[in-house]
């Protein structure tokens, strides 16, 4: 989205009646999920098939 679009963007939503600049939080799902099993299925199968990628 260009400058313009962004502006135009931000302009409907304000005149819609927002009235902060931060996000609304949201729910989203992680990032990562460490787990101690999960780290433990990730080194069995590096040690199964050492060429295999993640």
């Amino acid at each position: 989205m260009g400058q313009v679009g962004c502006r135009n963007k931000w302009c409907r939503t304000f005149s819609d009646g927002r009235q902060q600049v931060e996000d609304i939080p949201r729910a989203e799902r992680t990032r990562t999920a460490t787990t101690d099993a999960n780290v433990r299925k990730v080194d069995d199968m590096i040690r199964a098939n050492r060429r295999i990628t993640i």
